[in-house]
């Protein structure tokens, strides 16, 4: 298993403990994939090197994003600037 795999698996084991109303917490997923609702979804948006310690082993420096996605059930309301409204 790769460390970012491990370091992947964590972070999902994590979010899904904090958070367990979330019923689906995992890497982005392949397009056209089923997400059940609420998810948060997370990928790494940056990475950079980082110092090297000195075993032959390097850090990395890793931003993760997320993205939440939920389903409304309530009946949709457009905001309208009030410039826009009808007098």
């Amino acid at each position: 298993m790769s460390e970012l795999t491990t370091l992947h698996d964590a972070i999902t084991r994590v979010i899904s403990e904090s958070m367990p109303k979330v019923v689906h917490v995992e890497q982005f997923p392949e397009l056209g994939a089923e997400v059940m609702t609420p998810a948060l979804l997370y990928g790494i948006t940056d990475m950079a090197p980082g110092q090297d310690r000195g075993r032959g082993k390097r850090r990395s420096l890793v931003v993760f994003n997320p993205a939440f996605w939920w389903r409304l059930t309530a009946k949709r309301h457009h905001y309208r600037p009030p410039s826009w409204r009808a007098k």
